[in-house]
């Protein structure tokens, strides 16, 4: 964060909002030197009058400090159940390798292989993905 962007989005806001230096001397209870200091970006609010600051000019704190909120949004998948159903199906398949018919243990192991085909493919896709994040950011 920048002195001379943040004081900026200060009066801007105070002025989009119509009110003088004054009023918000008034509402916050502090002196006009202050709001004036803030304003040129000789000194900085503490946390506490940004939280006053952006609700006396109707806007949110990160809009006030000049940082976008990110929404962190996932794809909705099935793959962690996936994965533990096809563990499941691996190790019932194993650990009765001998008291099941070969055709119940060739259904559980090909169930578990294509249970297993998904997870594995996506986990490389979110390799990539995550590895693309971290490159650009």
């Amino acid at each position: 964060m920048t002195h001379t962007a943040f004081n900026q989005r200060l009066q801007q806001r105070r002025k989009a909002r119509c009110l003088t230096q004054q009023e918000v001397v008034d509402q916050l209870f502090v002196s006009r030197k202050t709001v004036s200091s803030w304003e040129t970006g000789r000194n900085l609010p503490d946390l506490f009058m940004i939280q006053r600051l952006a609700a006396i000019y109707r806007t949110s704190v990160d809009d006030l400090l000049g940082t976008a909120a990110r929404s962190v949004t996932r794809p909705v998948t099935m793959l962690g159940p996936a994965l533990i159903l096809s563990i499941l199906l691996v190790s019932a398949a194993w650990n009765n390798l001998f008291a099941m018919d070969f055709g119940l243990q060739l259904v559980y192991l090909l169930t578990a292989v294509v249970l297993i085909i998904p997870v594995a493919t996506a986990g490389g896709t979110w390799y990539r993905r995550q590895r693309n994040q971290q490159v650009r950011g």
